[in-house]
């Protein structure tokens, strides 16, 4: 997902400026995933950035809410630093995967945060063959309102942070078949 700017300063800037400003920004982000709290120096060290770019990027982070400020490390030498983590509790994702089995279908529904980190879960056996009794707008009708159930079950603080839901389904898949 590209971090988009409301600043009009930023959308008359240079299109290669804003492409490199995206792409630092997505290397920020990307670092403190991948390594855990930072500071601004550091990034800039790892990265190979100047430290006034850094800064610039990490400030539209924070008043974004993509990163806070965790805490100061402390140095024998020079000022304390400031370090940054991601907020992976930002935004939460649902999470439903179609399980088939010989025996059994399972829907697994899973709310995690931006890091995965699974915050509620349920699993349900649910039957997700199409049949002659059981058309597919049927299925797709039950299967719809099972993951709105799930959704209402949640507490007010995950629902309110959920952002998206991603679906899977196990198994092979043939674009040239189709099903009556």
């Amino acid at each position: 997902r590209k971090i988009e700017t409301t600043e009009e300063s930023d959308w008359s800037m240079n299109p290669a400026a804003f492409a490199t400003r995206q792409k630092n920004a997505r290397r920020i982000l990307g670092h403190i995933i991948n390594n855990g709290e930072t500071s601004r120096l550091a990034l800039a060290g790892a990265l190979g950035l100047s430290t006034a770019t850094v800064t610039n990027i990490v400030t539209e982070l924070l008043e974004r809410d993509l990163l806070y400020e965790s805490r100061q490390e402390h140095s024998l030498v020079g000022r304390k630093s400031t370090l940054l983590q991601f907020n992976s509790r930002l935004h939460h994702v649902l999470t439903v995967q179609i399980a088939t089995g010989p025996d059994k279908e399972t829907v697994h529904m899973a709310v995690c945060d931006l890091r995965g980190q699974v915050l509620s879960s349920a699993s349900t056996v649910f039957a997700i063959k199409v049949t002659q009794d059981r058309p597919q707008g049927t299925v797709l009708r039950d299967l719809i309102t099972l993951i709105q159930d799930f959704i209402r079950r949640q507490p007010e603080e995950i629902t309110a942070r959920l952002y998206g839901v991603g679906i899977s389904v196990g198994g092979m898949v043939n674009a040239a078949q189709t099903v009556d």
